[in-house]
């Protein structure tokens, strides 16, 4: 239920983690974000592949080093030939979900304290169905991820931040936005996008196509990527050039 801060209710937020073992910063990504300062009431939906032993190990160590936080651990079978991974833990997320806002969070993305605050109240801004921040790359352990951070945190940043300046924002950035639940159910959710390769374009064109805006806001948040070599690199830089390509 809501919370009274002074004369405001802030309702709660239901923060939506799809979750794969793999890269070695995991546990730490995943701790920031449980120990972020915040003002708003707080539950974690960790959503994870049923056969990720190492990654439920490691989700269950953490809910058990945090007892005051409200973590949820869903785990689930693969997804089904065809379909987005990250969209079908969405769909499940949403289900479990209890909150008044829905935020989806990559699990290699951290928000800094009162990060929930610089986005959530755009949210309330008339005409406005989804909320996104500005990610920037902080892992520079191998060559490969220097290589990747470069790339985010300077030409990439170019495929946002100026057309907010002349146009309302066509498209979002996935690692973490922010809709009311609502809102959001009413125009279909994840529904129907279960087989689109570029999620981040096609939750924005649903959006748009229901008649609301995209808030670009000042939020930025830290991404920590651990790219293992060459192979690894070359398939996160096709992702960053595929999908503002598509948009």
């Amino acid at each position: 239920p809501p919370v009274n801060v002074g004369k405001h209710e802030l309702p709660l937020v239901s923060i939506l983690q799809p979750i794969l073992s793999g890269d070695p910063t995991l546990a730490a990504t995943l701790t920031q974000n449980l120990n972020m300062t915040t003002a708003y009431p707080v539950e974690y939906l960790w959503l994870l592949d049923e056969d990720d032993a190492t990654g439920i190990t490691l989700c269950q160590a953490l809910v058990q080093s945090h007892p005051t936080r409200t973590v949820h651990l869903v785990l689930l079978p693969p997804a089904a030939q065809g379909h987005n991974p990250k969209t079908v833990k969405l769909l499940a997320g949403h289900r479990a979900a209890t909150g008044q806002v829905l935020c989806v969070l990559d699990d290699d993305t951290m928000l800094p304290d009162f990060g929930l605050e610089q986005c959530l109240p755009f949210l309330d801004a008339p005409g406005i169905g989804l909320a996104f921040g500005l990610p920037y790359q902080v892992n520079f352990a191998t060559f490969w991820s220097a290589m990747i951070a470069c790339f985010v945190n300077s030409s990439s940043l170019l495929t946002y931040i100026p057309y907010s300046l002349l146009h309302e924002p066509v498209t979002i950035n996935g690692m973490f936005y922010a809709v009311k639940r609502g809102l959001w159910e009413s125009i279909g959710g994840w529904e129907g996008l279960e087989t689109v390769l570029a999620d981040d374009f096609a939750v924005a064109q649903k959006v748009r196509s229901h008649g609301y805006l995209l808030a670009q806001t000042p939020l930025r948040h830290a991404i920590s990527t651990q790219v293992r070599d060459a192979r690894h690199y070359t398939s996160l830089i096709q992702r960053w050039f595929i999908f503002p390509r598509e948009s």
